[in-house]
């Protein structure tokens, strides 16, 4: 993509960038709190070269995210590794990631159609241990929640 293309990208996405990222932390993001996209490149880069085990995936509802038991998953997740998180959706990648921040900052009562791809990756800054959540609809309608966990912290935590 030329320069150009990049930076009216960013200019058309940022607005819909901003608004996802305001609901996931539950305050309103501004653009300074991203990024560079040369730093969200540089992170993207160097966190896929980390290999992440043990892994583990299951599938719940959508609105088990909620639940008690997914909010002990999460209080493992803190206890067992206290990095702050990058929070990456799809338009991370052409507007910036978010500063990281404190897991507990992420609010996991984000609706839906928080986005359009249906997709968050949370990222520890010190790029350990990830988790993926994949929201879809089955056939029958069900709104469910695919989630992938890797690392050596967080892959050791039971749902």
């Amino acid at each position: 993509m030329t320069p150009l293309a990049v930076r009216l990208t960013q200019k058309l996405n940022l607005p819909q960038h901003l608004r996802e990222l305001s609901q996931l932390v539950g305050r309103k993001v501004e653009p300074a709190e991203l990024l560079s996209l040369a730093e969200t490149e540089a992170v993207r880069a160097q966190g896929m070269t980390v290999q992440r085990e043990p892994s583990w995936q299951c599938e719940l509802r959508f609105s088990d995210k909620l639940s008690a038991r997914f909010g002990r998953l999460l209080q493992a997740f803190r206890e067992r590794n206290p990095s702050p998180v990058y929070l990456w959706t799809s338009l991370s990648n052409d507007c910036g990631l978010l500063r990281p921040v404190p897991l507990s900052a992420v609010r996991f009562d984000f609706d839906f159609s928080v986005n359009r791809d249906g997709m968050l990756v949370l990222l520890t800054a010190d790029l350990q241990d990830r988790m993926m959540l994949d929201f879809s609809e089955s056939p029958d309608g069900e709104q469910l929640l695919e989630v992938a966990v890797a690392g050596p912290h967080w892959g050791q935590a039971a749902y």
